[in-house]
């Protein structure tokens, strides 16, 4: 179970100072909560259109036998 007791700790504490170096082009928690906002509905029409089209070659994939 982990440690963090919700997404901005995780953010700030882990994400922010380990990961920083694997994605250089990290924002702060409030800048991550602002594009959020605005790109909700754009990520969702992409998973709406894209992600569901895959959905049954997803679901094949992770079946375990």
């Amino acid at each position: 179970m982990s440690s963090y007791t919700n997404f901005k700790r995780y953010y700030n504490e882990l994400v922010l100072v380990h990961w920083r170096d694997l994605f250089p082009g990290l924002v702060t928690y409030e800048r991550f909560n602002q594009t959020q906002n605005r790109l909700f509905v754009p990520l969702l029409m992409f998973w709406k259109t894209d992600v569901w089209e895959h959905a049954p070659e997803l679901a094949l994939l992770t079946q375990q036998p």
